[in-house]
């Protein structure tokens, strides 16, 4: 058992994560809002309204626009950050 030595009855969480906090009192996450803020940044509302949730597509539409809206600066990045994961 991963968590045997935490001498915690019924403890299912990693002793560095969030949920391990919060049982101890440590830490408290607003869930509710987290989502919000996920839903906000990722979700996308097309033109009847209605939001979506990410999908290839539009992960792709957001590269692109990413890459392409101030080209040089953001190629120059793009490129040295390749260069670095391939040469680093």
């Amino acid at each position: 058992m991963l968590l045997a030595w935490s001498r915690e009855p019924g403890l299912t969480a990693a002793p560095d994560s969030p949920k391990y906090f919060n049982s101890l009192h440590w830490l408290r996450i607003d869930w509710a809002t987290a989502e919000q803020q996920f839903n906000r940044a990722f979700y996308v509302t097309d033109e009847g309204g209605v939001r979506r949730p990410p999908t290839i597509v539009t992960a792709w539409k957001w590269f692109k626009d990413f890459v392409l809206a101030d080209f040089q600066p953001r190629a120059s990045f793009v490129a040295g950050f390749m260069l670095g994961v391939r040469f680093g």
